[in-house]
């Protein structure tokens, strides 16, 4: 099995998790009736699952790969196993949650369900991750390549292919690197992604292009949107808000100002031109006296 089946098969599995997880959520059941224990051990099982996806991502050592293959034969069909036996202990034997699991039209990725039933302890390794990533520094006047070389190397896979037009999910880090700024470096090829922009993402980038290009992240959430349901795994949920989309393209990173501790969102510096030289659509909000 190579990396990339690998990688699929771990995201498979932790999706079903998730969408059992946010149907059973979805009954509200009453605390009582809950098999907590079997719902704990699901969840115990995300975890790990999560922190495979993550060395698969970023090995340690040569060899990893086979490793995880290894675990995944090991845990698969237990996985399964306490999927069935989760269900079995619901109420009514999990018969309506059952449904809705198996049921193809139901979208448990869809802005609905994650703010109102995704389970908050499972997505919050997710969400702790992100953070620590953010707390990194960034200098007023960061190069693209610094920017992406803080990234974990599952961000940078989801960046590449939205990007460069010779995506390969098998490069390793330097090399998702290397194809990331020169597909962004190329006037024709940005052009192109700016170009498919909502009026949302454009304002923002237009926003920070002129001032300086960067601002403070509370003011951006404000303005823009929260982007803490986009999580940290991409390849499982990728990003639906505009600011995480733009992160997704490799057009904004998020750390703290060299110099100080505010938190910033950020253009990287090379980029800052191209988009002030106006490749954007005409038709989209300026800044005032611009």
């Amino acid at each position: 099995m190579d990396i990339k089946e690998l990688r699929t098969w771990i995201l498979e599995e932790l999706d079903q998790n998730l969408r059992l997880l946010t149907a059973i959520s979805a009954f509200r059941f009453k605390q009582e009736v809950l098999p907590h224990e079997r719902i704990r051990v699901l969840k115990l099982h995300h975890h790990y699952l999560l922190r495979m996806l993550n060395r698969l991502d970023n090995p340690l050592k040569p060899g990893e790969a086979g490793t995880i293959a290894q675990a995944m034969d090991t845990m698969a069909e237990a996985i399964e196993h306490y999927r069935v036996e989760l269900l079995e202990a619901l109420p009514d034997n999990g018969e309506g949650v059952a449904e809705l699991f198996n049921d193809p039209a139901w979208d448990h990725h869809s802005r609905e369900m994650m703010d109102s039933f995704a389970p908050d302890d499972v997505l919050m390794e997710e969400q702790q991750e992100k953070q620590r990533m953010e707390g990194r520094t960034l200098p007023a006047e960061a190069d693209l390549r610094l920017c992406l070389q803080g990234l974990p190397g599952h961000w940078l896979r989801v960046i590449h292919k939205n990007v460069s037009p010779r995506h390969s999910d098998d490069l390793g880090k330097a090399r998702f690197i290397a194809g990331i700024t020169a597909a962004l470096e190329d006037e024709e090829n940005l052009g192109r992604i700016l170009a498919g922009l909502t009026d949302q993402q454009t304002d923002l980038l237009l926003r920070l292009a002129g001032s300086d290009g960067y601002g403070p992240l509370g003011d951006i959430r404000q303005r823009f949107g929260d982007d803490d349901m986009d999580g940290y795994y991409w390849d499982i949920h990728p990003p639906r808000t505009t600011m995480g989309s733009l992160r997704a393209l490799g057009l904004l990173y998020v750390g703290v100002l060299a110099g100080g501790d505010r938190q910033v969102v950020m253009i990287p510096a090379v980029l800052r031109a191209y988009i002030a030289r106006g490749m954007l659509p005409n038709n989209v909000v300026r800044f005032p006296g611009r």
